[in-house]
């Protein structure tokens, strides 16, 4: 489990796209707003908004950013974008 201090949410997501990586990223709050901002400005293939594990629906795209990967994989619409950075978010709702 890693832990990061931040005081701003753009602290956060600085820290959070300070990687090499971008496959798959998980943001927890109880502020759909905020979690939707988050995500968009997350540089990952697929983002869980209160859930993590990297789980899709079949039809979604996947794929990461940066050195996860360039492209998308699924449905054939999805493969046929090779160049564009299509991102996923899943939202658990309880």
């Amino acid at each position: 489990m890693l832990v990061n201090i931040f005081k701003t949410e753009e602290e956060a997501l600085e820290k959070a796209n300070d990687t090499e990586y971008g496959l798959y990223a998980a943001v927890y709050t109880k502020n759909i707003d905020r979690a939707l901002r988050f995500a968009k400005g997350l540089e990952s293939g697929t983002v869980g908004i209160n859930c993590t594990s990297p789980t899709t629906g079949k039809d979604m795209p996947f794929g990461g950013y940066k050195s996860s990967g360039s492209g998308r994989e699924g449905e054939p619409f999805y493969s046929l974008n090779n160049w564009l950075e299509t991102k996923s978010v899943i939202i658990k709702i309880s």
